[in-house]
C-alpha cells in the first residue's frame, strides 16, 4: 500500500521536546483487536505531566476506553477525537505514533506514520509491522499484549530516536510511483497468462485474446487515504493500456476526478450503492457471472467469498491472511494464503 512522502529534516528531535511535551498518537478502531487499552496503560506508565495522548477513531469500545484513561489518572492527557478525515494534518502534530494491535492485516497507518516523520512503535503482531517497520529498522516493535514491553520500546523511542533519514527511507518503500509499478508489473504478468507464469497466453488464429479485467473501485473516494491515492493512480495507468478490456465497478459514489475520467473512456462502468456486505457478497459476485472476466482485482480488504471458477482473482496476501485468523475464511484461501 502507497503513501505521499514527507519532506526530510523538518521535525524537532523528540529529545528536545522531552520538556514541553510529547504528542502521542494512536489511529484506528476503536475495538478489541485494535488492543487501545494497551495503549492507554503504557500511557499512563511513561507519560510526563506535558504529554498528551491523540486518539483518533470510533468504535463500541469508547466508553470503556473514556472510563479506563479515568481510572489510570490520565484522563486529562488523553484526547479521543472520533472520526478524523484529514489524518495528516493530525500527524504532522503528532511525535510518535503507537500501535498496539493484536492482529493487522497490513498496518496501514504504520506506513503513514512513517511518511509523516513521525516514529513508529507497533506490536509486532501478525502480519504487517515487521514488515513495515524492516524488523526494527525503521521503527520500533514490542511484544504482542505486553505493556511492559510496550512501554521499553516507547521509551527507546523517545531516548534512542531513528534519524529522520532512516524514517525516510522506510517510508520510500511504499512511495504511490514505486507502488504502482510494482502493481502494474504484477497484473501485466498475471494477464499474460492462465494463472501459471509458465503456460503461455492462448491465441485464436495467431491473435492474441483481448482479456477482461474486472475491477471493484469503490476505494477510490475522498475518504480513502492511500489505498485511494494508490488505485486511483493505477486506474489513470491502466486505462492508457488498449490490451485489456476492464470492467470497472464500485458499490458507492466515487472520487470526481476518476468518475469523469472513467465515463469519458471506452469501458464499462457500473455503479450500484449498496452497504459494503451486499455489494460485495452479492452484487460483485453477479456482475462477474455477468461479464464473465477473465481477472478480478479488488483493491481494499474484502473480497467476494462466493467466486466464479472460470475467472483468477487478485488478491493481497495480507487480505487472505487478515481474512483466514480473523473470519475462519474456507479451506480453499488458506492454501491460497500459504
Amino acid at each position: 500500500n502507497p503513501v505521499r512522502l514527507f519532506k526530510k529534516n523538518l521535525r524537532e528531535n523528540v529529545q528536545l521536546k522531552k520538556a514541553s511535551g510529547l504528542t502521542f498518537l494512536g489511529v484506528g478502531v476503536l475495538e478489541t483487536r485494535k488492543r487501545f487499552d494497551l495503549l492507554l496503560k503504557s500511557f499512563s506508565i511513561i507519560a510526563n505531566p506535558n504529554d498528551i495522548l491523540l486518539i483518533a477513531g470510533t468504535g463500541s469500545q469508547k466508553q470503556m476506553l473514556e472510563n479506563l484513561a479515568k481510572n489510570l489518572g490520565v484522563e486529562s492527557q488523553v484526547r479521543f477525537l472520533g472520526y478524523v478525515k484529514d489524518i495528516n494534518s493530525l500527524m504532522k502534530n503528532a511525535d510518535i505514533l503507537v500501535l498496539t494491535s493484536n492482529s493487522e492485516a497490513f498496518g496501514m497507518v504504520l506506513v503513514e506514520g512513517l511518511a509523516a516523520g513521525l516514529h513508529v512503535v507497533s506490536t509486532n503482531c501478525f502480519s504487517g509491522p515487521s514488515e513495515v517497520l524492516g524488523n526494527g529498522r525503521y521503527g520500533f516493535l514490542a511484544e504482542v499484549d505486553n505493556v511492559d514491553s510496550i512501554v521499553s520500546s516507547i521509551r527507546d523511542a523517545i531516548e534512542y530516536p531513528k534519524s529522520q533519514e532512516t524514517i525516510y527511507e522506510g517510508a520510500s518503500r511504499f512511495s504511490v510511483d514505486s507502488t504502482v509499478n510494482k502493481y502494474l508489473e504484477f497484473i501485466a504478468t498475471v494477464t499474460e497468462d492462465e494463472g501459471n507464469l509458465y503456460k503461455p497466453i492462448k491465441k485464436l488464429n495467431s491473435v492474441l485474446i483481448r482479456k477482461k479485467i474486472l475491477i471493484n473501485i469503490s476505494v477510490i473516494t475522498q475518504i480513502y487515504r492511500g489505498m485511494s491515492v494508490f488505485t486511483k493512480q493505477i486506474i489513470k495507468e491502466l486505462i492508457k493500456n488498449d490490451n485489456y478490456e476492464y470492467i470497472f465497478v464500485s458499490g458507492n459514489d466515487l472520487d470526481q476526478e476518476i468518475f469523469e475520467i472513467i465515463l469519458n473512456s471506452k469501458y464499462t462502468y457500473k455503479q450500484i450503492n449498496a452497504p459494503l456486505p451486499i455489494f460485495d457478497q452479492i452484487i460483485i459476485p453477479y456482475l462477474i457471472k455477468k461479464y464473465k472476466p477473465d481477472f478480478c482485482w479488488f483493491p481494499a480488504n474484502t473480497f467476494p467469498l462466493i467466486m466464479n471458477k472460470r475467472s483468477k482473482y487478485i488478491i493481497t496476501i495480507h487480505d487472505l491472511i487478515f481474512l483466514m485468523n480473523e473470519f475462519k475464511i474456507p479451506t480453499i484461501y488458506q492454501k491460497i494464503a500459504k
